[in-house]
Formats: structure tokens, C-alpha cells, sequence
């Protein structure tokens, strides 16, 4: 009898290899990580979840380089552009377009670190609990 899901391998246990190589300045974050088995799809490409969360924390990053205050998300958007393999490294780059009295916008564009072709792209918006106009309305 087969098993339903038996083309599945099981997770693996290991965890993913981090992020390396930040490069910070006002206002922007880049660094490289590399795509493993543990964050791949079914497909053996770069899963759409890892992508967002990449989106999240590497934005959060490049928004803590001109605010002392994280903020928490108000929408986190992903468009993905074309598949990634296991085994390529991917330049994550995150850039502040406006951080404004109550809200800050980033965008983010991951590519492959050789050759540059565009893997997928995100926009996050941040609400900035912590700012003085908002503080003073709480």
C-alpha cells in the first residue's frame, strides 16, 4: 500500500543556515543567504514563506539603521518572480523608502548572487508604536 504523501521527504531537522554578509547603511540592509534544503518547497526551490519572512526581518533591519523603533506590521506584501534553486545564494536587499509620524515603507528586492536575476520583490509597512505623536495619543 502506498502512502499518500509518500513523494514527500520528511523536514529536515537542521536548522537553516543564517543570513551572512550584512552590509548596513542609513536606511539599507543588504546580505546573502544561502538556500538550503530545510527553507526549499516540494519544488527544491526557495519557499514563498521563507521568502516573506526574509521580507520581514531584513526590512526590520534597514528600518532599526534610521529609527530606534521597530514598529510592528501593518501589511507585508511578496511578489515572486521566478523560482530559486537549493544550493544558490540569494542578496537580500531592503532599502527605507519613508518613515513618516506614525508609519515607515520599505522595499525589498531579492536576487540571485551570481548573475543578479530578480527572485522576488516585497514592500512592508511598519506602524511605529513608539513615536512621539503617537505616544501622545495612546
Amino acid at each position: 500500500m502506498r502512502r499518500p504523501n509518500a513523494h514527500i521527504s520528511p523536514p529536515s531537522t537542521s536548522t537553516p543556515k543564517p543570513a551572512q554578509d550584512f552590509n548596513l547603511e542609513p536606511g539599507r540592509c543588504v546580505c546573502v543567504f544561502p538556500v538550503t534544503p530545510r527553507v526549499q518547497n516540494r519544488y527544491g526551490t526557495l519557499h514563498g514563506g521563507c521568502v516573506a519572512t526574509l521580507v520581514d526581518v531584513v526590512s526590520t533591519v534597514a528600518l532599526l539603521t534610521v529609527s530606534p523603533d521597530p514598529g510592528v506590521s501593518v501589511n507585508i506584501g511578496c511578489n515572486y518572480v521566478t523560482p530559486c534553486p537549493c544550493g544558490t545564494d540569494v542578496e537580500v536587499d531592503a532599502r527605507v523608502t519613508k518613515v513618516g509620524r506614525t508609519l515607515a515603507f520599505m522595499d525589498v528586492t531579492l536576487r540571485t548572487a551570481v548573475g543578479g536575476k530578480t527572485v522576488a520583490t516585497g514592500t512592508h509597512c511598519k506602524f511605529l508604536p513608539n513615536s512621539r505623536q503617537t505616544r501622545s495619543k495612546l
